[in-house]
C-alpha cells in the first residue's frame, strides 16, 4: 500500500503506538542496506526519533536480499506466534525491500494474517506493484509523491490480472430466469391465439433475446480483455522504464522528524539529510536540477533555524536589560549615575549581546548546536561571556575538486573526476598544463604540493575568489581573466566548476564538506578493516591507528560469518559521520581511504582509454577488467560503488573526447564478502572466483535498463548470478560462466536493434 506525504505522520505514529502502546511491549525490526550513505544517514535519523520516544528497536545490517531473506526469518513471528494485542509487530526497511514482492520474501499472507506490518523507506525504483496494492495489507511504502515525476499504474490490485470470466454462467442463470418471467407475461395473450402462432412468436422472441444476450456476452468478455490487456500492458511498460531512484531516504526520514520534534532539535538531524541530498547527486542517482533544488531548500531551512536563533537571543537581550530597581530599564542613559560599577554593568551587558548575536549568526546562513559560551574575566573585573561554536553548517559554492581540505591542491585538481576528465590529468601534458594554470592565478607550485589548511593566506584568498570578480591583466600584459574559475572554463572547459554544497565546521580549526563526508563513508562500506589500516599505512599517515586495531583485525579474520564484517563496516562508517578530524578517528580512516580510491579510478579510467580496453557493443561500451586479478586500481576498486565511479569517469571523458554518451558496462573481479545464504560465493584473490558486473547510465536520474538486460541475458545464458546489494544492474558471476554470460548480452542486445530496425522499416 502505498503512502503518501500526508499520511507519514499517520505511519510513524502507529509505529511508535505498536512499540509502546500494546498490551505488551514491543521491538521494532529495523533493516536497513549497507551500500550507501543515505542509509547510514536515514539509519541516524530514525534512530534520534526511536530514542526520543522511547521507542526499542533493534538494527539488522543487510547486504541483499538472501541476507535480508535469512535474517527476517530468525526475527519475524512465525505463523504459530501470531500477536494476539492492539497493534501489530512493525518491521522497518531502509533502502531495501522496494523492488521484490515482500509478502513472498517474508511469507506474509496479503490479509495480515501474521499481524506483521512493513514499513518501506526506499530510494530503489520501480516499486514492485505488489507492495502498493490496495489489497495488501501488511506492506506499506513511504513515497514522496511531489519530489516524484514518475506515475504508478493507477490499478495495482494483485488479482487484476486473475480476473475470469465465471460470471458468464451467472449471468446465463439470471437471463433463463428472465425468460420464464417473459413467458408467464405472454400468457394471457396466448390464450387468445391460434397455438401454433403463439408457438412460432414464442421462439422468434426467444431467439431473438438469445441473441441479444449472446451480443451483449461477448461485448463485455471483449471489454474485460481489453481492460486487463491495457493494465497488462501499463504494467509492462512500467517495469520496461527500467531502475531508477527517487527521494533520498534520509532526506524522506528528515521530513518525517519534521512533523514530531522541535526546531531547535531538528537542527541536529540536518546535517545527515544534507549529506544523504549530497550522496545521491555524487552516485548519480539525482539529476543536478534537482540537488540544486534540494540545496536550496536545506538553505531555506538554516536561516530559518538562524532567523530563530537570532529572535531568541533577542529576547534574551530585551530579558537582561530589566533592571532589578523597578524602573524596567527604561531610564535615559543620562539619568543614570555615572559611576564605575554602572560603566562595567552596561559593559558587561553590551559584550554579553555581541556574543549571543555572534552565536546566533545573524545574516549568515550558519547553523548548528552552539553552547552559550566561555565566561572571561578582564582585568578590570568586566565579564565577558564568548561564544563557543561547537558545530555549525554553512551554506557554501564550493570547488568541485576531491577532498580539497584534506589534500594538497594539485592532488585534488588531478584527482577530480570533473577536472580530470577535461584536462587528460593522468597524462603529463594534462598536469603540465594544470600547473601552468595555478601559476597564472599566482599560486606558487611549493604551496600547491601542500596541504590545504597549510597554504599561505594569500594563496587561499586567491582561492576564495569567482569568477564574477574583476578581471586583472595576465603575466603577457593582456586584460584577461585571472582567477582560477574563469582560466578553468576557458582553458579545461570546466564552465560548472564549482557547485552549491554545504560545510559543517567544528570549532574553528576543523571542517569538512557534504561531499567529503559521502567520499569517507562509501570508502568505508566498501572495505574491510585490513584494507582500511593498508591505505592509511602506505599514505605514512595513522600508523597507530593501525596499530590500534590489531585486535579488532584478530577478531575480524575469527568471524564465521561474512555479515559481521559487513555490519562492523557500517558501524564504522556510521561514526564517520561527525566531522571532529581530531577526535574521529573513523572520519580520518575513510578520508585517507577515499583519497587512495579517488587515484585509482583516475589512473584504471585513464589506463583504460590510452590503451582502448573500452569497445563499443552495440547500445553501450564495454570495460573488461577481469583478465587480471587485481589491475591498477587494486582491490579498492572492486566493489560496485567504485566501479560506477569509474564508469561515469570513463564516460565523460569520452563525452569530453565527442563521442556519443552511451551507457556502460564494467566487469572486474569481485572480492565482495561472500553472503550468509551463500559462503560459497566468495572470491579468491588469484581471479579464480567471481567476477563483477556493473552496468550504469551517464546521467543522474535517468531510467537504467541494464537491470532488464542482465535478466535476460542470465536466462539466456543459464548463469548462476547473483545479485550484489539491491540494485538489479550489480551481478556477481562465476568465472567459469562470465564468457557466455556476455555473448548472451551482446546478442541480447543485437535482437533488440534488430526489433528497433524492424518497426522501423514498418513505420517508413
Amino acid at each position: 500500500m502505498l503512502i503518501s506525504n500526508n499520511e507519514f505522520h499517520i505511519s510513524y505514529k502507529y509505529i511508535r503506538d505498536a512499540a509502546k502502546k500494546g498490551t505488551d511491549t514491543r521491538t521494532v525490526k529495523v533493516f536497513v542496506s549497507n551500500a550507501h550513505a543515505d542509509s547510514v544517514c536515514a539509519l541516524e535519523i530514525l534512530k534520534t526519533l526511536f530514542e526520543r520516544d522511547l521507542v526499542e528497536y533493534v538494527v539488522n545490517v543487510v547486504s541483499g536480499y538472501e541476507d535480508l531473506q535469512e535474517k527476517a526469518s530468525r526475527v519475524l513471528p512465525g505463523p504459530d506466534d501470531v500477536s494476539e494485542g492492539d497493534y501489530d509487530d512493525v518491521v522497518v526497511l531502509i533502502n531495501c525491500g522496494a523492488t521484490m514482492p515482500l509478502n513472498e520474501l517474508f511469507e506474509l499472507p496479503l490479509d495480515n494474517s501474521r499481524r506483521t506490518k512493513v514499513f518501506v523507506i526506499d530510494h530503489h525504483r520501480p516499486i514492485h506493484l505488489s507492495n502498493l496494492s490496495p489489497q495488501n495489507l501488511c506492506v506499506y511504502v513511504l513515497c514522496d509523491k511531489e519530489y516524484e515525476e514518475e506515475e504508478f499504474p493507477k490499478n495495482t490490485e494483485v488479482a487484476d490480472l486473475e480476473v475470469e470470466d465465471d460470471d458468464d454462467d451467472d449471468d446465463d442463470d439470471e437471463s433463463e430466469d428472465d425468460d420464464d418471467f417473459s413467458d408467464d407475461d405472454g400468457e394471457n395473450k396466448e390464450n387468445d391465439e391460434d397455438p401454433r402462432l403463439a408457438e412460432e412468436r414464442r421462439r422468434d422472441q426467444k431467439a431473438i433475446r438469445e441473441i441479444r444476450r449472446r451480443t451483449e456476452r461477448a461485448d463485455l468478455r471483449k471489454e474485460r480483455r481489453r481492460q486487463r490487456e491495457m493494465k497488462r500492458e501499463e504494467m509492462i511498460e512500467y517495469y520496461e522504464r527500467g531502475a531508477y531512484h527517487g527521494k533520498p531516504s534520509g532526506w524522506l526520514l528528515y521530513n518525517v522528524a519534521g512533523l514530531f520534534i522541535d526546531k531547535s532539535d531538528v537542527d541536529g538531524l540536518l546535517w545527515k539529510c544534507i549529506v544523504s541530498i549530497t550522496d545521491h547527486y555524487l552516485q548519480c542517482r539525482m539529476p543536478f536540477a534537482a540537488y540544486e533544488r534540494a540545496v536550496n531548500e536545506q538553505a531555506q531551512h538554516l536561516a530559518t533555524i538562524a532567523a530563530d536563533a537570532e529572535e531568541n537571543s533577542s529576547s534574551e537581550s530585551d530579558a537582561d536589560d530589566l533592571d532589578g530597581d523597578g524602573s524596567g530599564g527604561s531610564r535615559r542613559y543620562d539619568d543614570r549615575e555615572d559611576d564605575d560599577d554602572d560603566r562595567r554593568r552596561r559593559r558587561r551587558r553590551r559584550h554579553q549581546r555581541r556574543a549571543r548575536r555572534a552565536a546566533a549568526a545573524a545574516g549568515s546562513g550558519l547553523a548548528g548546536d552552539r553552547a552559550r559560551g566561555t565566561l572571561f574575566r578582564l582585568d578590570d573585573g568586566t565579564e565577558v561571556r564568548t561564544p563557543d561554536y561547537v558545530e555549525r553548517i554553512e551554506r557554501v559554492d564550493d570547488y568541485r575538486f576531491a577532498l580539497l581540505r584534506h589534500w594538497s591542491l594539485i592532488d585534488s585538481i588531478v584527482h577530480s573526476p570533473y577536472v580530470a576528465a577535461r584536462l587528460k590529468t593522468w597524462r603529463e601534458e594534462g598536469r603540465n598544463q594544470l600547473l601552468t594554470i595555478l601559476a597564472v592565478v599566482g599560486i606558487p607550485l611549493d604551496e600547491s604540493k601542500q596541504q590545504h589548511t597549510f597554504m599561505k593566506r594569500r594563496s587561499l584568498k586567491i582561492l576564495q575568489q569567482s569568477s564574477s570578480s574583476p578581471a586583472q591583466p595576465t603575466p603577457d600584459g593582456e586584460d584577461g581573466p585571472s582567477t582560477l574559475d574563469a582560466l578553468l572554463a576557458r582553458v579545461a572547459r570546466c564552465p560548472d566548476i564549482r557547485m552549491p554544497t554545504f560545510v559543517r565546521h567544528h570549532g574553528y580549526n576543523s571542517s569538512v564538506s557534504a561531499s567529503d563526508v559521502v567520499y569517507a563513508i562509501t570508502a568505508l562500506l566498501e572495505s574491510s578493516r585490513k584494507s582500511q589500516n593498508d591505505a592509511l599505512l602506505e599514505q605514512g599517515d595513522g600508523d597507530e591507528l593501525a596499530r590500534g586495531d590489531a585486535e579488532d583485525d584478530a577478531a575480524a579474520a575469527a568471524a564465521a560469518l561474512a555479515s559481521e564484517e559487513v555490519a562492523r563496516s557500517f558501524w564504522r562508517a556510521r561514526s564517520a559521520l561527525t566531522c571532529d578530524l581530531e577526535q574521529n578517528s573513523e572520519l580520518k580512516r575513510g578520508i585517507v581511504l577515499s583519497m587512495r580510491l579517488h587515484r585509482a579510478i583516475i589512473d584504471q579510467g585513464g589506463h583504460a582509454i590510452t590503451k582502448k580496453q573500452i569497445r563499443y557493443v552495440h547500445s553501450f561500451r564495454l570495460m573488461d577488467l577481469s583478465g587480471t586479478s587485481r589491475g591498477i586500481g587494486g582491490a579498492i576498486l572492486s566493489h560496485p560503488l567504485a566501479l560506477c565511479r569509474l564508469a561515469h569517469f570513463t564516460m565523460d571523458v569520452l563525452v569530453q573526447d565527442g563521442k556519443r554518451p552511451k551507457p556502460m558496462v564494467v566487469c572486474a573481479p569481485s572480492i565482495s564478502f561472500p553472503s550468509t545464504a551463500n559462503p560459497s560465493s566468495s572470491s579468491s584473490a588469484d581471479g579464480t572466483g567471481n567476477i563483477l558486473v556493473v552496468g550504469t547510465v551517464r546521467e543522474g536520474g535517468a531510467y537504467n535498463r541494464f537491470s532488464l538486460a542482465f535478466g535476460r541475458a542470465a536466462e539466456r545464458s543459464g548463469a548462476d548470478v547473483r545479485t550484489q546489494g539491491f540494485e538489479a544492474s550489480w551481478l556477481e558471476i562465476p568465472r567459469s560462466e562470465f564468457n557466455s554470460f556476455l555473448q548472451a548480452l551482446e546478442a541480447e542486445q543485437l535482437q533488440k536493434a534488430a526489433r528497433r530496425g524492424g518497426e522501423a522499416t514498418t513505420a517508413a
